[in-house]
């Protein structure tokens, strides 16, 4: 149940930042922000399974959905695809090293906690 928690959670602070993004200037940065910060606020392991899964799902239909179109035989492409693809990359990039950074966060949490119980029982 707390999974889908985090689906919810993810949904109302990603998808505002969608509508930004399309209809904002700045809504780029924003996104990116809220890439990066969503994994990091999130406050337990299942809200953060939960949104990571929500947001890799959506990362890889749109990456499938390229792959499909850049592979059929009448595609030509614009120089705007490669622009596309190279925010699209930073933006899941940006995902990746913020997901990478909250699980080595909760693994030293846990190593410490651990070092303080043994001390603690030797006391």
């Amino acid at each position: 149940m707390s999974i889908i928690y985090g689906f919810l959670l993810s949904a109302v602070a990603i998808l505002p930042t969608f509508w930004l993004a399309t209809y904002s200037e700045i809504g780029y940065g924003f996104l990116l922000l809220a890439l990066f910060l969503l994994p990091l606020i999130m406050p337990w392991w299942n809200f953060f399974l939960g949104s990571t899964i929500m947001i890799t799902a959506f990362f890889s239909t749109i990456w499938i959905q390229h792959c499909q179109i850049a592979s059929q035989d009448n595609y030509t492409g614009s120089p705007g695809d490669g622009l596309g693809l190279v925010f699209f990359m930073f933006a899941m990039l940006l995902f990746i090293i913020s997901i990478f950074v909250k699980v080595v966060t909760k693994l030293v949490a846990i190593q410490m906690l651990k070092k303080c119980w043994k001390n603690e029982d030797s006391i």
